[in-house]
């Protein structure tokens, strides 16, 4: 939590350095796309408890790549039943689909747009039972905000919820899922090297086991891009390009979605994404007890979310700001965006949280299309037609990729 006020010529002059926007990697190509999936992962000791006598957990998966962005992913799986005979045996993922007990399918944890020679990947996984409620409800939410929320679908029942992060905004939120995780059980953690295909067994602890998945799919493209935008945008044009997760992940970045940019430097796609990082902050306070268990702190674990989610849109407000600075933006909005990163930074260590939200995303919209597409266009005021213009957004976002991905037809 930030506690006191950031004057323009600091902010401009002395802060850290924009994080290297990620690209795929020269000197050659072919682009290759690659994709990291979970696997499997079974459970191994009963964690049934509560009165529903039921297991909720949640994963967290860090990805490290050198000279990358580290990514986390994020997934919950609520209501599992570990009675006989599913007891110490249950597979909760199954990317083989085979399992009597499965719950869902292999899940995509990492996308990247590559070019040789191919850097290595290394990963920490985590899993927590948890004792309180609606963390996937949040996690869901968070995806929708500032994240890639891969349209993660529930199998046979179960609620599953899950979301990517990228750099600073991976680095706020897994340090906030830490935070919940110190007052949760942990199940334990272990970092791998993921190698080429479907991984050996890995068992961190006696609690759980995993595999992951790792392919590359070259684009059919000659060339490297030279952004992480154009790399979408090419993996979207490619007709290799069919799973669901990598197309909703590629639109989000051919939007924009970086790690500087979590809103997106689209200006539709923020107001969508805007109005969920309200609405997630709202959910925060659903956040409770879990029916029969006792919890050490959910008033703080409540906050930590608030501060993660307000850092969030600080971090991407004080981008814009340097951006803007970069760019040769006049002074006027400059001041204005700042004078909200000021008030945000005073509402938020007032704990007045709804507040310094709307301030932070008061001030992006002030400098978001000076920076990426010109003039700001004169809007009518007013909540409804701000959500009208979002819902319009996403329609044509999502009219604009579901035209891209028809198929062609013989001539």
């Amino acid at each position: 939590m930030r506690t006191g006020l950031v004057p323009v010529s600091l902010l401009l002059t002395a802060a850290v350095p924009l994080a290297q926007a990620e690209h795929p990697d020269p000197p050659m190509p072919p682009h290759v796309v690659e994709k990291v999936t979970l696997h499997t992962l079974t459970l191994k000791v009963d964690e049934d408890d509560g009165i529903n006598f039921e297991t909720e957990i949640f994963i967290k998966i860090t990805t490290v790549k050198a000279g990358h962005d580290t990514k986390v992913f994020l997934y919950s799986v609520e209501d599992i039943d570990m009675d006989p005979p599913n007891e110490t045996s249950y597979t909760v993922i199954d990317g083989t689909e085979t399992a009597p007990e499965r719950k869902g399918s292999e899940i995509g944890i990492y996308f990247h747009d590559e070019c040789t020679p191919i850097d290595p990947i290394d990963i920490t996984i985590e899993v927590f039972e948890i004792n309180s409620t609606n963390v996937g409800a949040i996690i869901e939410k968070l995806g929708k905000s500032f994240g890639n929320d891969p349209a993660l679908l529930a199998a046979l029942g179960v609620g599953t919820s899950g979301a990517v992060f990228i750099g600073p905004v991976a680095s706020i939120v897994g340090t906030a899922i830490d935070e919940i995780g110190n007052n949760e059980d942990s199940l334990g953690f272990g970092t791998y090297s993921v190698p080429l295909g479907v991984s050996a067994l890995h068992s961190p602890t006696a609690s759980y086991d995993f595999k992951t998945n790792y392919t590359q799919r070259s684009v059919d493209d000659t060339d490297c891009p030279d952004t992480e935008e154009e790399g979408a945008s090419d993996a979207l044009d490619d007709p290799g390009t069919t799973d669901e997760d990598e197309i909703s992940w590629y639109g989000d970045v051919e939007d924009g979605l970086s790690a500087d940019h979590p809103f997106t430097k689209n200006y539709a796609t923020f107001l969508i994404r805007r109005f969920h990082a309200t609405d997630a902050l709202s959910l925060v306070d659903s956040v409770g007890v879990e029916s029969g268990e006792t919890h050490p702190d959910i008033a703080g674990m409540r906050d930590t979310l608030r501060e993660a989610i307000l850092d969030v849109a600080r971090e991407a407000l004080e981008t814009e700001l340097l951006e803007a600075s970069a760019n040769g933006v006049g002074p006027g909005p400059i001041a204005s965006a700042n004078a909200f990163l000021s008030q945000g930074l005073a509402q938020q260590a007032a704990q007045q949280y709804s507040l310094g939200l709307q301030s932070y995303l008061d001030g992006i919209d002030v400098l978001l299309l000076l920076n990426h597409a010109g003039p700001i266009p004169t809007l009518p005021s007013g909540g409804l037609f701000v959500l009208a213009l979002a819902l319009v957004g996403a329609a044509s976002l999502l009219l604009r990729r579901r035209k891209r991905r028809a198929p062609v037809s013989a001539a």
